[in-house]
């Protein structure tokens, strides 16, 4: 199921994560995305979260979870340029 609240059928198209940072891959593990819209909002939404925490471990977390985000973000600029 998406975050959205999407059950995603066998078969349908998702997004899935790959290659996540060490600290990040407890948040994105197993989980599933419908879209693109969707990874952003959950990562936003964890980010929101993080940044009321004021810990080392939290602080590091962020900064994944943002190198999570811009990685995304450039392999969508590249599926867009190419179609």
């Amino acid at each position: 199921m998406c975050r959205c609240g999407l059950r995603l059928a066998a078969g349908t198209h998702a997004v899935v994560l790959e290659d996540i940072p060490v600290s990040g891959r407890p948040i994105f593990e197993n989980r599933t995305f419908c879209s693109v819209r969707c990874v952003r909002a959950f990562c936003l939404e964890a980010l929101e979260a993080l940044d009321a925490l004021d810990t080392k471990e939290s602080k590091a977390l962020v900064s994944d979870i943002h190198e999570v985000y811009q990685a995304l973000a450039e392999a969508f600029a590249k599926i867009l340029l190419e179609t």
